[in-house]
């Protein structure tokens, strides 16, 4: 299923020039009047006229002297700023001058009815048909409002308004213009998840996606959640807002997740990206991907952490997670890997290679255990399992033996331990490097090495040759030399370095390996690192 490809934001400001509206032919045309008395409805139901009380009522401003009102008929390129007095209890606006026809009566909408103070600030507001706060008053009096005129007559029209703070704006259904220092923007997400195995998803809400299968490979629609900081906030911080497609009869089948937010201008935020995926035998949102918005950057709204506006012409932002959806999506993540936390591994290391691999990893046992399947990783019924394993930083030294191994992604950083760091102090292990040992190890059969097939890389797949090889040019990958030979690597070595850091951006296909790190649990859990091969 490929993604719509598309991002939208809509940013209008409310313009200021004369509320006359353009009629050539206004010499033939006579004056009607029109004024407007406002009932306030307060937060205990009250107005003029009873009414129950509300049972969610919006929250009155701290300012709540009116001042003037700002009104937007059909037909008028500006809006109309009358101000606004008290008689008896009852607010009221300055008289408006229409310019109608004399021979007859004449039909306005109003499309925006609200009150300011002293300040500018908005404190009423008509509400919307059908949003939230609509329910609150009378049916007559939901915005669009039609009323009309007579020629030479002066008309008082009723209209009933709500408090307003700027929090609420979606509830009044507004999300089109700019209210003081606040931009309201809009933006639509739809994303591909790649799920290798359905039945791992069988317990969770992607069950309920019309059209899931029982079993198999499939492009799931991600069910998603998109947390809304400002940018600095500190990351245990509460969003301002959340929004999500985990939403009974939708569950992201079919229309991508509309968000608005009401932004302060000259302010910069995040959008954080929670994907539903399997962790730990348990399905809960993990922060994937962050995106950034600065409120002055009105054509780019959206960028990466190092300010790179996304390319995007449309309406709404496609991302794929995994390999599975053929073309170019707006963000392409890679695949996700179900792991245990940790593991309890035996190693073991034949100088002459004749594991076929550096190590010989027997996994023993997993946290959290789970059928066989459950994770990317031996468990349930698969232990113990000998799986061929590589070393992955010849800096630092490991004892053969029995240990606890905390379980690390190879595509995901977000949970990683210190890595270990080299000379200047930059770390030995990152994505890229990782991307670049990924890719060789899918493309094995381009330097007349036999690919492997299976789930795991059983020992001894490789002959000793091969083994060292891939051994070989993983080290000059990650480490930039190799350390058990004094006649360097063979030529066949140094081409798959060579090659395989051209594709530091590797994401591999459904049934392609990737990488699983491995660390020795202690203080710092840098020993050394260790990584085994299995399928995404």
């Amino acid at each position: 299923m490929k993604a719509l490809r598309f991002l939208s934001i809509m940013i209008a400001a409310a313009l200021f020039f004369s509320c006359e509206k353009d009629t050539p032919e206004k010499e033939q045309m006579v004056e009607a009047e029109v004024e407007f008395g406002i009932s306030h409805i307060l937060p205990d139901g009250t107005k003029n006229l009873p009414l129950d009380p509300l049972d969610d009522p919006p929250t009155c401003p701290d300012d709540m002297d009116p001042v003037r009102a700002h009104i937007e008929i059909d037909g008028f390129q500006d809006p109309f700023k009358p101000l606004v007095f008290e008689v008896d209890g009852k607010l009221y606006t300055q008289s408006i001058k229409f310019y109608i026809d004399p021979n007859q009566e004449q039909d306005f909408t109003i499309t925006k009815f609200f009150i300011e103070n002293a300040s500018g600030e908005i404190i009423m507001a008509t509400p919307n048909e059908g949003s939230d706060y609509a329910e609150y008053i009378d049916d007559d009096y939901h915005l669009p409002f039609d009323f009309t005129v007579d020629a030479f007559m002066k008309t008082e029209i009723g209209i009933e308004v709500l408090c307003f703070v700027p929090d609420d704006f979606d509830k009044f259904g507004f999300n089109w213009f700019e209210i003081g220092q606040f931009i309201v923007r809009e933006y639509n997400f739809y994303g591909d998840f790649c799920i290798k195995d359905a039945a791992q998803y069988a317990n969770s809400s992607y069950a309920s996606q019309t059209g899931f299968p029982a079993s198999g490979f499939i492009d799931a629609p991600a069910i998603f959640e998109i947390h809304v900081f400002e940018k600095d906030a500190p990351e245990d911080a509460d969003p301002l807002k959340t929004f999500t497609n985990e939403v009974e009869d939708w569950y992201g089948v079919g229309a991508p997740l509309e968000i608005d937010v009401l932004m302060e201008y000259g302010k910069e935020y995040r959008l954080e990206l929670h994907l539903l995926v399997s962790t730990n035998n348990a399905f809960e949102f993990v922060h994937i991907y962050t995106f950034y918005a600065d409120t002055e950057m009105a054509q780019v709204p959206l960028t990466n952490i190092e300010g790179v506006p996304y390319d995007i012409t449309h309406e709404v932002l496609d991302f794929v997670v995994g390999g599975c959806v053929y073309g170019d999506p707006d963000l392409q993540l890679p695949p996700w890997q179900s792991l245990p936390e940790k593991a309890s591994i035996t190693i073991n290391h034949n100088a002459d290679y004749s594991h076929g691999a550096y190590w010989k990893l027997t996994v023993n046992s997993v946290d959290n255990t789970a059928p066989a399947g459950t994770y990317d990783f031996p468990s349930g019924d698969d232990l113990p399992k000998d799986i061929a394993g590589w070393c992955g930083d010849h800096a630092t030294t490991i004892t053969e033996g029995t240990n606890t191994f905390y379980v690390y992604s190879s595509y995901w950083d977000f949970n990683w331990p210190p890595m270990p760091v080299d000379d200047d102090g930059d770390e030995i292990i990152n994505l890229e490097k990782l991307a670049a040992v990924n890719w060789l190890m899918n493309n094995l059969n381009l330097f007349g090495i036999t690919m492997p097939t299976g789930m795991f890389i059983e020992p001894e797949f490789f002959s000793t040759q091969e083994a060292k090889d891939i051994q070989d040019a993983i080290w000059l990958i990650i480490n930039e030399s190799v350390h058990h030979t004094s006649d360097g690597p063979s030529a066949n070595a140094t081409n798959m370095r060579t090659q395989a850091l051209q594709n530091k951006d590797f994401i591999p296909l459904p049934g392609g390996y990737a990488a699983v790190l491995l660390a020795r649990d202690g203080v710092p859990k840098t020993h050394q690192l260790i990584f085994t091969i299995v399928d995404p």
